[in-house]
Parts: structure tokens; sequence; C-alpha cells
């Protein structure tokens, strides 16, 4: 399965290039880098010039879409999207830092699970203080429980934070756009 690495960015270089050297440092490496820039084209296309020849000494194409018009993660995403080549796409934030075997693992689960539709990685860095996490369920806002991924009738989502298996997620009203 081929690999391919979506990053909407607006104006972050520097997390920017922390998020591509944890990538480059996956125990299996995508076979593309899509960055959709939102922001400065200037800031990004300077660190994506001092990055390139390592990135693509890895045999990872990389690819620079400057937005101009319409700004959004959302939209860069699906501009991403429509760019990509992978039969896998993961959509990552410009500021995560992934865990070594990130890539591998995402890859894993799909192998070991041939229908699922999508796969999701956790964040293992970040705490939800505890009064606000109650606070957000009592008012049927964005928390976290673990091992559990919902989506509520207020059309927020349950996180499943801690995560320490596999759980399957049910969606009901969900239409998956096809790949053009």
């Amino acid at each position: 399965m081929e690999v391919s690495v979506i990053i909407p960015t607006y104006n972050r270089p520097d997390d920017l290039k922390e998020a591509l050297n944890s990538i480059l440092k996956q125990t299996v490496l995508p076979g593309e880098i899509i960055i959709v820039d939102d922001g400065d084209v200037r800031e990004t296309a300077r660190l994506l010039e001092e990055m390139g020849g390592q990135i693509e000494d890895k045999g990872v194409c990389l690819k620079h879409i400057p937005k101009t018009k319409t700004r959004g993660i959302n939209i860069s995403r699906n501009i991403g999207i429509k760019s990509s080549k992978g039969d896998v796409v993961l959509f990552l934030d410009d500021d995560v830092v992934l865990e070594e075997n990130y890539v591998e693992q995402i890859l894993k689960v799909y192998e070991n699970n041939p229908d699922a539709v999508g796969v999701q990685g956790c964040i293992a860095n970040y705490v939800r203080p505890r009064i606000k996490n109650i606070f957000n369920r009592l008012f049927f806002l964005v928390h976290s429980e673990a091992n559990t991924n919902r989506l509520l009738p207020s059309i927020q989502n349950v996180y499943a934070m801690p995560l320490d298996r596999i759980i399957t997620v049910s969606y009901t009203h969900l239409t998956l756009p096809t790949k053009a």
C-alpha cells in the first residue's frame, strides 16, 4: 500500500519543519508528502526548498500546492486528496510530530482489518484537564472517553483518549467521498 501524507499549513514553518522531520524518521516512509499552503507561500517554499533534497533523497515525492483563494483546513485537505496518488491518505496537522513507527502501525491496522474504512492514531502527549472534560461532557461538547470514539447528538465528537487498543467507530449517516 502506498501512503500519501497531506499537510495543510498556515504560516507555521518551524512547526512544519518538525512535522516533516518526524515523517523522514518513519520506519515505513510514505510515497508522497503534499503540503497545501494557505498562508505565506514564500516562507513555506523556502522551507521546502531547504528540505526538498533531503525528502527526495529518501525516495519520497514532495508536492507544494499554494492556495490563493478560499482558505480553510477542510478545503486544503480536499485539494490535497485530489492531488494524491496513495492507497492510504494520512491527514496531518502542520504541528504534529509522529512516533517513528506511526505509518507502519497504521498500515498494520489496515492489513489486519481489510474492511476498515479509516484508521486514526491518537495524541500521546496531551492530557485534557479533568474539569474541562467534565464540563464538555455535561454540555455535549467535544470531550474524551477511554477507548471510545463516537458522534454525539450535538454533532460533537467523543475522542478515544486514552486509547490502548483498536476500537470500532460507528458513525451513522456518514457518506464517504470517493476519489475521482
